[in-house]
């Protein structure tokens, strides 16, 4: 006898999925087949017959009588499974127009058909939001004798558990791609944006989301800060008010030379040294591996203390050292070497450090006189026959848009005095002066030396792309001044946009019932408004609010994350005893009385 179908508001997710996917199974060998033997007939296919209720074909998410098939198992916490077969392929439907799907998504499930009969499951993947959009196979494939589907027993097994979490997972990850790329478009366009908003509505994650789908086409998780390409083609800098252009741009830093003296040069700030590697990632069609190649002769020079190195002349040759700080080369000059007494003698050497000869490998003067250059050339020569360097092929700049992005993601961009810190730099981050006509000539531009590659004046190359960061009530957004905002799109994050966030807790639902609660009385004030609105970030912490029984302590949350902030929010205010008191009772009783709010 058939076995009952029956669904109980307590079934396993796991459970239900396994009979979607034997429904799905069933539903196509009998429309392909007419085989009333087939493999699920008598089970879920005869019933609906006997009464009149089987259905073909027809599209699921669009509320087609098909989906009545499965509706009793299709509701899950992360949405809606449908069922769609596509009447107009004739009597063929072993196509990939027969398919399951989360609803309003392009997550399917499709079958894969062997010798006119299903052999397996795989999830396959509408990349929508792509342009152009594009499907993703293969993510995921199991048999039907790997499912164990048909064997008569309501639980799944482990594969069918795999298979829910991976395509539920999925669901996350295509919701968490489609909200971001609205974000990327406007970047794109823009190349400049601010993420604002009320506190803790997730505003630095949602911009390290923006920069991991941009870079590397992946949703963003803490793994992804070890990640090579990432790593490279993000940088995170939190402005503060003592952040100024030395950090950002470049500026005067004390340095010990060869011989221990102490001293100053310009160095780069985070800037533009993050400018000049994105200005390489543009260069293609070029050789270049100077720095792999000086990286094995210091790592030589480490193990054998010193090296020798024909001259140019070929009739003589030097010996070279690491410095003191090991960071360069010297050819020092010795007393007493036959006595076995080697003392060096000061004043007397030779140094050579590294950008000097990065010049002479790209042909220009190890410094600007030219002095001591055949050492330098030597030292090269030795360098492409002993340690693996190429010949320098100077690259030309890619003029596709098809390169990596680089994004830089400044948090509390506010906080920082902007005009100090970006100085002439105004010009250059403006979306229409990208590239060489937004040249300007830096605060240290005399002392930058010809072989660096904004020797001639500096830009912000066109693949560099700036995420900013505030919140909205700081009293420090009052000093942005126009100039800066007019250079930047303003995006406003609420508190209700970036509520995923809350995932991971069980009580999800009932944690953004308490956050709109007080959010709702925030926006009755007319001197507060959604600026004020509290976000995720803040009801996070309730993980840390469980009584002994393991439910959620609110009245300790209140007290401990929330009543410090309402209470710096309504200082002053008339009526703050009473705006306080409803703002509690919303956070703790998870609603609003109705006539609290007018």
């Amino acid at each position: 006898l058939p076995l009952p179908i029956y669904i109980s508001c307590y079934m396993d997710k796991y459970a239900k999925f396994k009979h979607i996917l034997e429904y799905f199974v069933a539903h196509l060998e009998w429309i392909q087949n007419q085989n009333t033997s087939g493999i699920g007939y008598s089970v879920y296919i005869a019933p609906l017959i006997n009464q009149n209720k089987f259905n073909t074909s027809g599209q699921g998410y669009k509320g087609a009588n098909i989906q009545s098939g499965i509706s009793q198992w299709a509701e899950f916490n992360e949405g809606t499974i449908c069922i769609n077969v596509m009447g107009h392929f004739g009597n063929n439907y072993t196509t990939k127009g027969c398919y399951l799907n989360w609803k309003g998504t392009g997550i399917n499930i499709i079958a894969i058909w062997k010798e006119q009969h299903i052999d397996a499951l795989e999830i396959v993947n509408y990349i929508y939001w792509e342009n152009p959009t594009r499907w993703k196979v293969g993510i995921l494939n199991f048999s039907i004798a790997d499912l164990e589907l048909f064997n008569g027993d309501e639980n799944a097994n482990d594969n069918v558990r795999s298979f829910f979490d991976s395509y539920s997972g999925l669901l996350k990850k295509n919701t968490i791609m489609s909200y971001s790329q609205n974000f990327i478009d406007k970047l794109y366009s823009n190349h400049n944006i601010i993420l604002n908003g009320a506190p803790g509505t997730g505003k630095t994650y949602l911009a390290k989301t923006i920069a991991a789908q941009m870079i590397c086409g992946k949703v963003y998780n803490p793994e992804l800060e070890n990640d090579e390409q990432f790593k490279s083609h993000c940088k995170f800098v939190q402005f503060h008010p003592s952040y100024d252009y030395t950090d950002f741009v470049e500026g005067l830093r004390p340095q010990k030379d060869a011989q221990g003296n102490i001293g100053f040069e310009r160095k780069d700030g985070l800037f533009k040294d993050f400018c000049k590697d994105a200005l390489s990632a543009l260069q293609v069609g070029g050789s270049d591996n100077f720095e792999d190649a000086w990286q094995n002769l210091i790592n030589d020079l480490n193990n054998q203390g010193e090296i020798s190195i024909p001259l140019m002349s070929g009739s003589k040759s030097m010996k070279i050292e690491l410095n003191i700080t090991g960071e360069g080369l010297v050819e020092r000059t010795y007393e007493g070497a036959d006595s076995g007494e080697k003392v060096w003698v000061r004043g007397r050497s030779k140094f050579f450090n590294k950008e000097q000869l990065y010049n002479i490998y790209k042909g220009l003067s190890g410094v600007p006189s030219g002095g001591h250059d055949n050492y330098r050339k030597a030292i090269v020569k030795e360098m492409i026959k002993s340690y693996g360097l190429k010949e320098y092929v100077k690259g030309i700049e890619n003029s596709e848009d098809n390169v990596v992005p680089f994004v830089l993601i400044i948090d509390e961009i506010n906080r920082g005095e902007l005009s100090k810190i970006f100085g002439e730099l105004f010009f250059s981050i403006d979306p229409g002066y990208r590239g060489p006509s937004g040249t300007v000539f830096t605060q240290y531009q005399n002392l930058v030396e010809p072989s660096d590659v904004f020797f001639t004046g500096f830009y912000v190359p066109k693949n560099v792309y700036i995420i900013g960061t505030m919140n909205d009530i700081d009293r420090s957004v009052e000093s942005m001044d126009f100039a800066m905002r007019r250079r930047f799109a303003f995006i406003e994050i609420k508190a209700d946009n970036n509520i995923s966030m809350l995932d991971g807790i069980p009580e999800k639902t009932d944690v953004i019932k308490h956050m709109q609660a007080i959010n709702s009385v925030i926006s009755s004030e007319s001197e507060l408004g959604s600026s004020y609105h509290i976000g995720g970030a803040y009801f996070k912490n309730v993980v840390f609010c469980r009584k002994k029984d393991g439910q959620i302590d609110w009245t300790y949350f209140w007290e401990t994350y929330l009543s410090r902030l309402v209470a710096e929010y309504i200082r002053g205010f008339h009526n703050r005893q009473t705006i306080f008191a409803k703002m509690r009772d919303a956070v703790i009783l998870g609603e609003v009385e109705s006539n609290e709010i007018i």
